[in-house]
Parts: structure tokens; C-alpha cells; sequence
């Protein structure tokens, strides 16, 4: 019985003895749950997260737009003609005032491509405008029915008609300048000499083989020009007038008669009561065929003027509205004018021929 109640009396010591400390271990448990929740709840509130998750690591991002390819560059035009600049200058030609790329036969149209081929329209009953396989090509001339290219190497190509032998050129080198007309060729040379191929009319031949230090030719049907380094006029017709000119710095000659262009920018003829030429002022290159003479301007405008004595009218003359040009030339019922854009305009009658599909034509000061 004693066992027993010693038994229960250590019963009663013992449960105080370990619930004291249980209820120590659970009031402090509680107290660090407490903290925990407090400090969180306070981190929340102040919009920082509790914790920082792991970084997501993405194999395959989505990639930034990728930006538009930008546009090609558009290719500058060629500028207008400035004002007082000489437009019409050809790389080759010793002198400015004479087309170079473009020129005109009695009906058709030649003209050098900017890549050095030419391109021809017209009637083509000689051949004259079989020029498709032509290359290198640095300078045109035309008349009647025959075309003759001068390459960048000096030497000469022609086509089309061969009646007097003015395509025989096939052995030229040397050259810097030419000029044809309906019976001849004319070559300048680099020396300042100059070459004749066709007909020997009236002892041409002769004549210009004595010619040295010449800077500018031309031809007609039955006389050829020169001008020498002093200004000098020489010709081959001893009944012209035209040897007393001053101050002529371009010429161009036609069946009968001959147009200079003088350093003022006037014009003068030496058929003065045919062609009414006296009043132009501010021209930079002359162009005439048998019975017209087209100016071209500075500002790229054109005049033109028929021989008052023939009646021979077609509307070539008709250049007005014309404007940006840079090159002008002529054939026998048609004038011919080169844009700065490298296309062509037509005034007159043409054979119904039709150009206006024609461009990337070089321009003569485009060298």
C-alpha cells in the first residue's frame, strides 16, 4: 500500500517537471513562427518579394524584330547646265560649242550610250544604223547616209553608204575629233594635223595636208574648216569670207554655208541675210544642216532659225518649249536636242520615226 502511494507521489512531481518544459518548447516554436510570418508580411509590404526565385534560363528567346532593309540609294541625276558653263563640251572635242554623242544623217538618228555603245534610229537603206556591235565609242558623227564612231582609243569605225569612200577609216589612229559630211570624213589628229577620207572634190586633200596646230574642224559639202590654236580660221573654199572672223572658238559647216560661235556667246554666218542670227545671244553650242541653224542657250533652252530664202519649212525649228537641254543636233528636216536626263527630244519631221523610248544617252561634258 505504501509502494503505491510513493508510486503516485512521484507521478505528480514528475508531469509538472515535463510539462513545464514542453510548454517552454512550444511557447518558443510559436514566438519563431511568429517572427517568421511578421517578417515576411513587413518585406511584402514594402514591394520586395520575400525571396528572389531562381532565374528562368530560356534556350530559344524571342528573338528583337529585325529592322527593315533600307531602301536602294536613288542615283543622282545629272545637274542641269549651270549658268555660263559650256554644256556641249565632248571629251574629245579640242574645243567646246559641237555636239559629241549625238548626230543626225539626212534621216536618221546616232547617239553613244553612256556604257560607250551606240544606239541608232532611222532609215537604215545603206546600213547606216547597223552600229549594234559598236563598243568604246567616245564620240558620233553623221550625214547623209552613213554614221562614224571615234573610240577611246583613237582609232575611227564607220557605216552606211561608202559612194566617195568617206567610210574608208579603218587605218586612222591617232584621232581626237572628227567631222563628215555627204562625200568626206575629217580626222584631227593629236598632233594638231588632220586626215581626209572620200572624195578629193576640189584638191582637199592638198590643202589641209599643209594644216598644223588645229584645234577644231568641220566640213561641208564643198569646203573644210579649221581653227587653229591662235584662233585663226583656215578653209579650203578660197571664195569664203569667213578667214577675217575673230574671237570664234566653235564651227559648224554645212552644204552652203558656215555658223560660228563666237566667245561673247553671239552667233555670226556667212549668210548673214539667210539666216537671222545677229540678236542670239548667250550660246554655247551651234548645230545646222542645209536649211536651218539651232543655239543652244546656258540655261538650256534652245533657238533655232530657217533660211529665210527656201521654202522648206517641216517644223524643225519649232524648239521653244524645249529646256534642261545639254546637246543640240540637226539633220535635214529635224532637230535633235539631248535632256541632262540622257533622253532626247524631237522637233520637225522625223519620217514618222519614233524616239522617245531612247535614253541612258551620255552627255558630251560627262567626258
Amino acid at each position: 500500500m505504501n509502494g503505491q502511494n510513493n508510486k503516485g507521489k512521484m507521478l505528480k512531481w514528475l508531469i509538472p517537471s515535463i510539462a513545464i518544459p514542453a510548454f517552454i518548447l512550444i511557447a518558443f516554436i510559436s514566438m519563431l513562427i511568429t517572427i517568421f510570418f511578421t517578417s515576411n508580411e513587413s518585406n511584402q509590404s514594402d514591394g520586395t518579394p520575400a525571396s528572389s526565385p531562381a532565374p528562368v534560363i530560356t534556350t530559344d528567346p524571342t528573338p528583337e524584330p529585325t529592322p527593315e532593309p533600307a531602301p536602294p540609294a536613288t542615283p543622282e541625276a545629272v545637274p542641269p547646265p549651270e549658268e555660263g558653263r559650256d554644256v556641249s563640251t565632248g571629251a574629245v572635242a579640242p574645243v567646246p560649242g559641237i555636239a559629241t554623242t549625238i548626230a543626225a544623217g539626212w534621216a536618221h538618228i546616232v547617239a553613244v550610250n553612256t556604257d560607250g555603245t551606240v544606239t541608232a534610229v532611222g532609215d537604215n537603206i545603206y546600213g547606216q544604223c547597223d552600229v549594234s556591235d559598236w563598243s568604246d565609242i567616245i564620240a558620233i558623227a553623221a550625214n547623209g547616209y552613213h554614221t562614224i564612231g571615234l573610240k577611246a582609243d583613237g582609232t575611227v569605225l564607220a557605216t552606211g553608204d561608202n559612194q566617195f569612200g568617206q567610210c574608208d577609216v579603218d587605218d586612222w589612229s591617232g584621232i581626237i575629233a572628227i567631222s563628215t559630211d555627204k562625200r568626206n570624213t575629217v580626222g584631227l589628229k593629236a598632233d594638231g594635223t588632220v586626215i581626209l577620207a572620200g572624195e578629193n572634190m576640189f584638191g582637199d586633200y592638198d590643202v589641209v595636208s599643209e594644216w598644223s596646230d588645229i584645234i577644231a574642224i568641220s566640213n561641208g559639202l564643198f569646203h573644210i574648216i579649221g581653227i587653229q590654236s591662235d584662233g585663226k580660221i583656215l578653209t579650203t573654199d578660197t571664195y569664203s569670207n569667213i578667214t577675217g572672223w575673230t574671237n570664234v572658238f566653235a564651227i559648224v559647216a554645212s552644204n552652203w554655208h558656215t555658223v560660228g560661235l563666237k566667245k561673247d556667246g553671239t552667233v555670226i554666218t556667212d549668210e548673214p541675210d539667210s539666216f537671222a542670227v545677229s540678236e542670239w545671244s548667250d550660246i554655247v553650242a551651234v548645230s545646222t544642216y542645209n536649211y536651218h541653224i539651232v543655239g543652244l542657250k546656258s540655261d538650256g533652252t534652245a533657238v533655232a532659225v530657217l533660211n529665210s530664202q527656201q521654202d522648206f519649212n517641216y517644223d524643225q525649228c519649232n524648239v521653244s518649249d524645249w529646256k534642261d537641254i545639254v546637246a543640240v543636233t540637226t539633220g535635214m528636216t529635224f532637230t535633235v536636242g539631248l535632256k541632262y536626263d540622257g533622253t532626247l527630244v524631237l522637233a520637225g519631221d522625223f519620217y514618222r520615226q519614233d524616239i522617245s523610248g531612247i535614253s541612258n544617252i551620255k552627255i558630251p561634258d560627262q567626258g
